[in-house]
């Protein structure tokens, strides 16, 4: 779960062999976002301002979801089966300031997750 300041959330779930990731417009809509059943040995998430992209194992299945009422998170809560590896990253913005260096931004997080 991924939380922002104000506390709206997303969820990225693996759950009956199968990923699931939701956000706060979903529960107006009703509609579910889920993977066909896949075993999960490695995951990748990246958030970017609202834009939330997942890759399982090595990119054999990969997803993007946008929202728009998440833009910055505040933390990341992480829950995993004994045996994982994890690793979470800020990443530098690929923009570039004045100075000609690149900027850092507080909006573009990764999270890296190995199953052993």
């Amino acid at each position: 779960m991924a939380r922002t300041m104000s506390g709206q959330s997303f969820t990225l779930e693996h759950a009956d062999g199968r990923l699931r990731i939701s956000v706060p417009e979903d529960a107006s809509t009703g509609i579910a976002y889920r993977s066909q059943p896949i075993r999960l040995t490695r995951l990748q998430l990246f958030f970017d301002a609202g834009v939330i992209e997942v890759f399982v194992n090595d990119g054999a299945v990969c997803g993007t979801r946008r929202t728009y009422a998440l833009t910055e998170l505040h933390s990341v809560e992480v829950r995993a089966a004994t045996g994982c590896k994890m690793a979470a990253h800020e990443l530098l913005s690929s923009w570039r300031s004045d100075t000609g260096t690149a900027k850092r931004s507080g909006s573009i997080e990764t999270a890296d997750l190995v199953a052993h």
